[in-house]
This record gives structure tokens, C-alpha cells and sequence, in this order.
């Protein structure tokens, strides 16, 4: 009978336990990049038959604004569309939803600005990277 009395204060103290407040970290805003950027993209394309890696490079800029919204522009001519969306993350990943593709230019030699990357901001350097099957996406912005 003694031992039973020994968890009668740890059961009465059950209740309160369950109603205190706890810190959650999931609550602190993230600061993601915004503003306006240029710099260089890099697409490696590693072929399947060769194993061979084909490197391309384009000039682009890419705007970030408070609201969410992106655009991206610059040397769009060959590797790189230009396009624009909405754009959303956290302290790691950046995801970004471009509206302009459609099944026309989905298979298209550009690529857009489409889905999750991995992100470094610091001292106004952005870079972002994306491995996606045989593909290497890589950013490297500066914001001017």
C-alpha cells in the first residue's frame, strides 16, 4: 500500500504538467532572401551513355519580392527561361513555383526556375543548387 501512495503526488501534478506552456522552435520567422540578384547559372548535364559531363552557362538576374513573388530574366536566350511565380522556404530550401511552364515548355531545352533547392545567403551572395537525376542546377547571385 505505501509504494501506491509514493505516485499519489506525481498523479496529482499530471494535470498542471500537461497545461504549461513549451517553447516551440518551429515558430521562428525564417529571413529568406530578397531583392534583386545577377549572376551566373550553371547547368551540368552528366550524359547516361558517356558518364561525360556537359557544362552550360548563362548570365541571369532574379528578382525576390517581399510578397513572395519571383522573376527571373537575364541572358534567357539559351539555357535559362525566363519565367516568374511564387517562391516560398525555409532556413535550408527554397521552393519555387514557376506559372509559366506548361506542357509546351516543359520539354523545352530551357529549364525554369521550378522547385526545391538547397540555399546559402550571407554577406549579399545567394547560392542555390538543385541535383535532379542527371542534372546539376547551380545559382551563384549577388544582389546589387
Amino acid at each position: 500500500m505505501k509504494t501506491h501512495l509514493n505516485f499519489l503526488p506525481l498523479l496529482l501534478l499530471l494535470p498542471f504538467a500537461a497545461c504549461t506552456k513549451s517553447s516551440d522552435s518551429s515558430t521562428t520567422p525564417v529571413n529568406l532572401p530578397r531583392g534583386n540578384f545577377a549572376g551566373p547559372f550553371m547547368l551540368v548535364h552528366q550524359s547516361s551513355l558517356t558518364g561525360k559531363l556537359d557544362t552550360s552557362y548563362a548570365n541571369i538576374t532574379l528578382s525576390l519580392s517581399p510578397s513572395g513573388n519571383f522573376a527571373v530574366g537575364g541572358d534567357t536566350s539559351k539555357i535559362q527561361a525566363g519565367s516568374f511565380g511564387t517562391y516560398s522556404g525555409d532556413a535550408t530550401t527554397i521552393n519555387f513555383i514557376d506559372v509559366t511552364i506548361n506542357k509546351r515548355t516543359q520539354n523545352t531545352a530551357k529549364k525554369h526556375l521550378n522547385g526545391t533547392f538547397n540555399y546559402t545567403y550571407g554577406n549579399s551572395n545567394l547560392k542555390m543548387t538543385l541535383v535532379a537525376d542527371t542534372l546539376f542546377y547551380n545559382y551563384n547571385l549577388t544582389n546589387y
